[in-house]
This record gives C-alpha cells, structure tokens and sequence, in this order.
C-alpha cells in the first residue's frame, strides 16, 4: 500500500460515520419538534362552537366567495342564519 492509500479507507469509514451520526441527531430534532408542533396550544380552543364563536371565520369565508364572484354582494353573517340558529350557541 502507497500512502495515499493506506489511510483513504480509513477516511471514507470516518465520513459514513460522521454522516450516519448527523442525520441521526437530524432525525432526533424533527422528532423533537414535530411531537411540539403536533399538540396546540392549552389555551386555544381547537373546536369553537356557535356563531359567535365563529363569527370571524365565517366573515373570511364571506369574503373569499364574493371575491370569486360566487354570490352577488358583501352577505353580513346575520343575514345567513336566522335567530333560531342564533340562539342554538
């Protein structure tokens, strides 16, 4: 063996290990983060119910369709639901 390569297969043993190491601690963190990112906030109530409780996305909703120009003008949320759905919230 010359000196050039007494020492390479050594080296290329050293990256794959260098490598496999770094995507171990890679694969570690977006474990981490993802079990984080996977659980929402204890204040933030994930199942609003009632129109109040709606009201602003229903108003986002609103606006999305008439700018598509699938209804004709602006509709206000009351004017989509009658006061017996009101008062079901």
């Amino acid at each position: 063996m010359n000196a050039a390569t007494s020492w390479a297969c050594p080296l290329a043993w050293f990256s794959n290990r260098v490598r496999r190491r770094r995507l171990s601690r890679c694969s570690e963190r977006v474990r981490k983060f993802s079990r984080i990112a996977d659980r929402p906030p204890a204040d933030l109530d994930t199942t609003p119910f009632g129109l109040e409780a709606n009201r602003r996305n229903l108003e986002v909703a609103i606006d999305y369709v008439h700018a598509q120009r699938l209804i004709p003008r602006r509709f206000t949320v009351d004017e989509l639901f009658d006061d017996v759905t009101r008062r079901l919230s």
